[in-house]
Order: C-alpha cells, then structure tokens, then sequence
C-alpha cells in the first residue's frame, strides 16, 4: 500500500496529513523558503502558498508558516509596484533524502 498525502492548509493552523503514519517515524522536519510576487500582501502570499504547496507534494507532509511582504517601489512618485513576499515552511523529509 502507498502511502498517500492530503493537505491542509489553515490559515492560523497548518496541518499535514498522512495515510501511513509509520511513514513519519523516518522522516524529519525541514524548513524552507518561498518567494513570490503580487498586486497586494495578500495575492503575494497565496502565490507564495500555491508555490510551497506545489515543492511539498515530493514530501511526506508540509507546515505552511509566516508570509511576509515589502512592497516593490516604482519608477517614479507613482503608488508601488506590487509587494515581494516571502514565505517560511516546513516539509516533512524522509531521513536519507533532501
């Protein structure tokens, strides 16, 4: 039987899910880094979280942690051009790989 994923994602409390729970005896948190870009904080960090989402189906599981945002300045006196955001997050790493 393979063990399959299912993923949560709560905005105030990530969880990660597994079919096989014996598979997690051998397995390691590992923490990570994703950057992304949007019009608002709030586009940037659910593009931050589409990308993690998608890095952590090679894992056994995936903590969504903190996103955070600075906007992008423009060319000119003009509002600014979207906001660079960065979000931590953790994947659960079978023990012998990266």
């Amino acid at each position: 039987m393979s063990a399959r994923i299912a993923y949560v994602m709560i905005a105030s409390a990530p969880l990660a899910l597994w079919s096989d729970p014996g598979a997690a005896r051998d397995a390691r948190w590992t923490m990570r880094a994703v950057d992304a870009q949007g019009r608002d904080e709030a586009g940037g960090c659910a593009a931050a979280r589409v990308r993690a989402a998608a890095e952590a189906r090679k894992y056994l599981g995936l903590n969504i942690g903190r996103c955070v945002c600075v906007p992008i300045a423009s060319k000119g006196d003009g509002p600014t051009a979207g906001y660079r955001c960065r979000l931590t997050y953790e994947v659960l790493v079978r023990s012998g790989s990266q």
